[in-house]
């Protein structure tokens, strides 16, 4: 039985434009055997508006960074179709937990139907505005600190290679706000936080930070840490991730499988890498075992 083809979306802008530029020969690696269509994106939205144009297919083959992956995620049935990812971005998150693979490694797996059933996390917000959005996440949620991060690595670092989010992850710890928010776990009764940061973590990545070593793609639950902290306090907790010591700890630690934050003002909210304005509520609820996920053979995911 010949096995159904994916549908493959590349965004040509990533690795610095060099998937642009062998653009031609990732067509000939695809063409025929794994791929029925290989589609590059050229501004935001373009993978997302792929993905919902072919629900109807067996699934994805994505080649970019976090936010590429977002939009796939986004647009297509992650209960019905797969994915096979190749991570060319600046933090990629998830595909650090598949160890970076290349392409080669990648169609690897697809050729052998190596797949594992991984949880996601779907969200639902809304802004300031009234508009209400849902989104799926793959690996990373955050508000406050973590999402300033990704704005300023997307914005001023992204040149630094390996050091974009260390930089970044700096400069965004001088002068933090706090902020209030109600927060309730698993439907428990509302509690009032104050804090500097909150993320929500699918992965053990956040960018290039382990920041939840222990974490599990399939075991029904997601990770909560609540950061309040200022310059010195945050650096140094950034230098403890860096160096996998975690000597200095976040303000508080968890797992859910359902969260909701209502902030006590509108909030930029980063949902992997791409950035939401003016939130006023965000629900969460962990999705088990919902997306059939390609991984490299000789990988296995916790």
């Amino acid at each position: 039985m010949a096995r159904a083809k994916l549908i493959a979306i590349v965004n040509p802008a990533a690795r610095g434009g060099s998937l642009g530029e062998r653009l031609m020969a990732i067509r000939q690696a695809l063409a025929g055997e794994f791929a029925s269509g290989v589609y590059q994106t050229r501004q935001r939205g373009d993978a997302q508006a792929w993905a919902r144009t072919f629900r109807d297919r067996a699934g994805f083959l994505v080649m970019g960074g976090d936010g590429t992956l977002h939009e796939v995620l986004s647009g297509m049935d992650t209960a019905t179709q797969s994915l096979a990812l190749v991570p060319a971005g600046t933090g990629n998150s998830l595909g650090r937990d598949l160890g970076l693979p290349d392409l080669a490694a990648v169609l690897d797996a697809v050729a052998a139907d190596r797949t594992v059933k991984v949880d996601v996390i779907r969200a639902v917000f809304r802004d300031a505005h009234g508009e209400k959005r849902e989104r799926v996440v793959g690996a990373t949620l955050a508000l406050g600190y973590p999402a300033r991060v990704a704005r300023i690595a997307e914005a001023w670092c992204k040149g630094l290679g390996p050091l974009c989010y260390p930089v970044a992850s700096t400069l965004a710890a001088v002068a933090t706000p706090s902020f209030t928010a109600m927060v309730r776990h698993n439907g428990a009764r509302a509690r009032r936080r104050r804090m500097t940061g909150l993320l929500v973590n699918n992965a053990r990545y956040a960018g290039n930070f382990a920041a939840f070593p222990d974490a599990s793609l399939t075991d029904g639950e997601f990770d909560v840490m609540e950061l309040n902290a200022g310059l010195v306090r945050q650096v140094l907790h950034n230098l403890a991730v860096l160096t996998r010591t975690y000597w200095v700890k976040p303000a508080s630690q968890g797992r859910a499988r359902r969260l909701s934050i209502v902030p006590s003002r509108p909030m930029p909210l980063m949902i992997d890498g791409e950035m939401y304005e003016d939130v006023t509520l965000l629900d969460l609820a962990i999705q088990p075992r919902r997306l059939a996920l390609f991984v490299p053979l000789g990988r296995d995911l916790p």
